[in-house]
C-alpha cells in the first residue's frame, strides 16, 4: 500500500492504479454531464468539435515536399556537357558536392 487511500461506492480503495481510474472516470464525465443539462434544468447547446475550427478543405491544391541534397545532385550529374550555360556544366558537375546542399537550402 502506498498510504494513498480513497472511498469510491463506499469501498476503501487503496491500489494507486485504481483510484487514479476513478478519478479519471469522474472528472472525464463532467462535461458531458453537463452538457446534458444544467443543475436549472436548461438544456446546453452542444461543444463544437474541434474539426468545426479547421479551414475548409481545399480540391484545387497541391502539396509538394521538400527537395533532397541527392535529388539535386542527381539533376546536376544529368546535365548535359556543351549546353549554353554561364559556366561550363563539367565544371558544376564537379562541384555538385558543394552546389547540392546550398541549392537544397534555396529551393526549400
Amino acid at each position: 500500500s502506498s498510504g494513498i487511500n480513497a472511498e469510491y461506492g463506499g469501498v476503501r480503495i487503496t491500489e494507486r492504479r485504481m483510484i487514479a481510474n476513478k478519478f479519471n472516470e469522474y472528472f472525464s464525465s463532467i462535461a458531458s454531464k453537463m452538457n446534458e443539462t444544467t443543475e436549472y434544468g436548461i438544456k446546453l447547446e452542444p461543444l463544437p468539435k474541434f474539426s468545426d475550427f479547421l479551414p475548409k478543405k481545399n480540391q484545387n491544391s497541391i502539396y509538394l515536399a521538400n527537395c533532397t541534397t541527392d535529388e539535386i545532385s542527381k539533376i546536376i550529374s544529368n546535365l548535359e556537357n556543351g549546353k549554353a550555360s554561364d559556366f561550363p556544366i563539367s565544371i558544376i558537375k564537379k562541384l555538385s558536392h558543394v552546389l547540392s546542399p546550398a541549392l537544397t537550402v534555396h529551393f526549400n
